[in-house]
């Protein structure tokens, strides 16, 4: 089959559809259950790493139970398409946007644990000749360095290796000019 979740979410829209064709459900009662499966996928999109098929999934079902939902010989009720039409967009890019703040957050860089400690910027509290103390993200940490770094220098670390960190000094970067105004 094609995937995990496109069989699954075809083969229950179709499933409720074969049901309508076959009359088993009546047209009213397919249309209702295909507005709640649609919902029901749009909020599973939320929770499942699907990609958007189980919200596209959901917004069809959703799309083709309205149109279902009133559709009966007896009843000359029926929904306008432009009300579904614009549910349709609205649930359609609620999940878009969902969808694009998951992704954004996924690709932001680490906090936590010891890939957001890299990069983090710091201050020695105890020299370091190699080994010392530095203060970094709110914590003190015991620090080595490739180089003898004094009390009060600012330090970004490197590596963290268990409970040490390897650190190395932030200086800031220096313009050398020479004469008559050449760089």
């Amino acid at each position: 089959h094609p995937g995990v979740f496109f069989p699954g979410i075809a083969g229950a829209i179709c499933l409720v559809l074969g049901l309508t064709a076959l009359q088993v459900l009546p047209i009213n009662y397919s249309g209702l259950a295909l507005i709640l499966l649609g919902v029901a996928m749009l909020v599973a999109e939320l929770f499942l790493p699907s990609f958007g098929v189980v919200g596209v999934g959901g917004l069809i079902a959703f799309v083709i139970g309205s149109l279902l939902l009133f559709d009966t010989a007896d009843s000359d009720l029926a929904v306008d398409r432009s009300i579904i039409a614009a549910a349709a967009a609205t649930l359609g890019s609620f999940t878009l946007w969902v969808g694009y703040l998951v992704v954004h957050s996924q690709r932001r860089k680490p906090s936590l644990g010891q890939e957001g400690m890299i990069g983090e910027v710091g201050e020695v509290r105890q020299r370091l000749a190699p080994a010392g103390k530095v203060f970094v993200h709110g914590e003190y940490w015991n620090a080595v360095a490739d180089e003898p770094l004094d009390v009060g220098e600012r330090v970004q670390v490197v590596a963290v290796e268990g409970l040490k960190i390897v650190v190395r000094a932030l200086r800031p970067a220096l313009t050398s000019r020479r004469e008559g105004g050449e760089r």
